[in-house]
């Protein structure tokens, strides 16, 4: 592979870095050989019959496998030992499931399958992270999505299960999916025939987190480019990481943090689509670039269909990846918390505004009993029988204006400010005083 090729490939292979081979989960074989079981995860059973493969290290799609046997009633197997780091799979069902081989050090290593879910079965979408880095006259991006199955079914759809967009006229370069278990395997994208810009990849989604990766180049001639991401499925936020030498626009989107080079801004996704816009340009930083570096020319494939990228990952060292991609963010685990709370916030604030009223001016009568309190802001006034008429209502406060602005500001920097405490970009003392100081805020408010 040529430098010009590493250079474009470098910082898309350290996306999948850690996910691909973490430190330590593809171990060296020992000359005892691999011995284990297969166990069916949906029913808790032994999966007898099932087919258990052994690989080298590599780019497991498309390897033949040293050897394949399959395990006794029982779900028991036995393979020979290889040479360097071994991963098993395991194919039940029509779906394969990839594990590293650990060492050997007496215990059986499990492999866990699944029976697949119903056709009707849904996965959920947490969260999208994209990267954008310029390259001579082209942007690449990098779409990583956070995929959950709650259930404990693998859900699978042989022409493709995962649909995903890309700018219309635009060819991905390819999908690379990340297990639950931490094996990486790079698939082909398909178009799918309904939209234009839509593609699929036929990868199962296991029950737990999947990390499904795209990557693809868009023209960058004039150091300007504008973006839409558009959902196909509903997602907690989104986030971009853009280099700190670049300009970033985007009206839905707050500033996060700042991580190894990159500025990270993020935004609740919806079902609209969230257009930003990344100006300027800026070389790979440094820590991608050294890690590119050190990989050197130890891979043969090339090319637009993503292989270059899985076989540099192998060659990276895990803290390439760190602080780029998070492994999981505190947004992803708590998304929930922090929307409840803002909902709550928003719903509690504007009840109060909305339920405020005006005093009515009522005749002086001791006879006069006050209406019971309704909940529109005009308040309708009647009298008891024979009583003065009371005077006409007064008309409905109109809200204060700009104070819908003021409250959609308010809920943004409490939504920023929990993301810095829990990021560790803020200590709990500035903490402390940035939450006082909004919460004083919410309080001249509601006084308005």
């Amino acid at each position: 592979m040529n430098r010009a090729s590493w250079r474009r490939w470098g910082w898309v292979a350290v996306l999948a870095a850690t996910a691909l081979w973490p430190a330590g989960l593809a171990a060296q074989a020992t000359s005892a050989g691999i011995s284990g079981v297969v166990v069916n995860g949906t029913t808790h059973r032994a999966a007898g019959g099932v087919k258990v493969a052994l690989f080298a290290q590599g780019a497991l799609q498309d390897s033949v496998p040293i050897q394949t046997v399959k395990a006794n009633a029982a779900g028991h197997f036995r393979l020979p030992a290889g040479n360097g780091a071994m991963v098993l799979r395991a194919t039940y069902r029509g779906v394969q499931y990839w594990q590293p081989a650990p060492n050997n050090n007496g215990k059986p290593v499990r492999i866990t399958v699944y029976d697949l879910a119903p056709p009707s079965a849904k996965f959920q979408v947490q969260a999208q992270v994209a990267v954008v880095q310029p390259e001579n006259s082209e942007l690449a991006v990098v779409d990583e999505y956070i995929v959950q199955n709650p259930l404990h079914r693998t859900l699978y759809r042989p022409g493709g299960l995962f649909r995903f967009r890309v700018p219309r006229n635009i060819q991905p370069d390819g999908a690379h999916v990340i297990g639950p278990d931490g094996v990486g395997l790079t698939l082909n994208a398909q178009p799918t025939p309904k939209y234009a810009g839509e593609y699929t990849v036929a990868a199962p989604i296991r029950p737990g987190e999947t990390r499904i990766q795209v990557s693809y180049r868009i023209p960058y001639a004039t150091q300007q480019a504008n973006l839409t991401e558009q959902a196909v499925y509903p997602t907690g936020h989104f986030m971009v990481y853009v280099p700190q030498a670049m300009k970033f626009q985007g009206a839905k989107f707050v500033p996060v943090t700042t991580t190894e080079g990159y500025n990270v801004y993020g935004a609740l996704a919806t079902a609209e689509p969230l257009l930003f816009t990344v100006s300027g340009s800026a070389p790979l930083p440094q820590q991608v670039q050294s890690a590119a570096g050190a990989g050197g020319q130890t891979s043969g494939a090339e090319g637009g269909d993503g292989k270059a990228a899985a076989a540099a990952a192998a060659t990276l060292p895990e803290s390439a990846m760190t602080g780029i991609v998070p492994p999981k963010t505190w947004m992803e685990n708590n998304r929930m918390g922090v929307l409840i709370v803002l909902v709550i916030l928003a719903i509690t604030c504007f009840a109060y505004l909305a339920t405020r009223a005006r005093p009515v001016a009522v005749a002086a009568n001791p006879g006069f009993a006050p209406p019971a309190p309704v909940s529109t802001p005009a308040q309708a006034a009647v009298a008891a029988p024979g009583a003065a008429s009371p005077a006409a209502p007064a008309p409905a406060a109109a809200p204060p204006a700009g104070l819908g602005a003021d409250l959609a500001r308010l809920k943004d920097e409490l939504f920023l400010l929990e993301v810095r405490r829990q990021t560790g970009d803020i200590d709990e003392a500035g903490y402390g005083q940035a939450r006082a100081a909004l919460e004083a805020r919410l309080r001249e408010l509601r006084l308005r």
